[in-house]
């Protein structure tokens, strides 16, 4: 076998003795990792060493309430009674949506004279008021409907008005009151009756009297504006358009 050339035998020799550098420095490594525990542990039997008492008992103490297996658990409970209906429900929809939800339930009801018009803030569906109320109660008929329309408004999350209207003629059956007094009267009794149907949300209650009366259409007969006068009034607000009670 022919000798290996010069320069070969030089590389492998320059190799051979950086890898005996490399291991010879190796111990290094270990010695500064028993430098750091040394350290550490030091430092621990310091801090030992200058333990604060007081603030050590606390430390035991909330240990040893934390960890006691017959310590008494605390459940937590509501601050507030929460309705999840309430929580979940949508937020504000659209009039035109709600149109739309209504419809069937407006044409299945026995009233002949039920107007629905839509507003730039509210959609209003309108009841004969001598039909829908007997004095300040709703009638049987009218606790059927504000059932149904009970149930679709728990779904919205669109404010809800009651506002009851009536003609100059009007002679309330309490010679106490006035004629808005006993129109207010009468929309608690139909913000009642949305409550014994089951719907939670708060309803304004509006009593206008014959307030109303001079701004309905003129183009209307006598006869017409005194039969659209006696009226009642559920609007469903539009959150986004923040109209006040008094833009009833």
């Amino acid at each position: 076998m022919s000798p290996l050339p010069l320069p070969y035998i030089q590389s492998d020799i320059a190799n051979s003795d950086s890898e005996r550098h490399v291991q010879s420095q190796s111990w290094m490594l270990t010695f500064a990792d028993l430098l750091s525990l040394l350290l550490t542990f030091f430092v621990l039997i310091f801090s030992m060493n200058s333990v604060q008492k007081e603030e050590w008992q606390e430390v035991v103490q909330s240990l040893t309430q934390e960890f006691n297996p017959t310590r008494a658990q605390s459940v937590a409970v509501p601050e507030v009674d929460v309705d999840a209906t309430r929580v979940f429900r949508a937020s504000s929809l659209s009039l035109e949506y709600v149109m739309t939800v209504l419809r069937p339930h407006l044409s299945a009801s026995p009233f002949k004279n039920t107007e629905m018009s839509l507003k730039h803030d509210r959609l209003i569906v309108s009841f004969p008021s001598t039909e829908f109320l007997n004095e300040t109660d709703v009638t049987s008929a009218a606790q059927v409907l504000i059932s149904g329309l009970a149930d679709v408004f728990g779904q919205l999350g669109n404010e809800i008005r009651v506002g009851v209207h009536s003609d100059p003629t009007l002679l309330p059956s309490s010679q106490l009151l006035s004629k808005r007094e006993y129109t207010v009267m009468q929309a608690l009794g139909v913000s009642d009756a949305f409550y014994d149907a089951g719907y939670r949300e708060p309803v304004t209650a509006l009593g206008y009297g014959d307030a109303r009366f001079l701004e309905m259409d003129e183009k209307l007969s006598v006869v017409e504006r005194y039969k659209m006068a006696n009226r009642v009034e559920i609007s469903i607000m539009d959150r986004s358009s923040r109209e006040t009670v008094g833009g009833e």
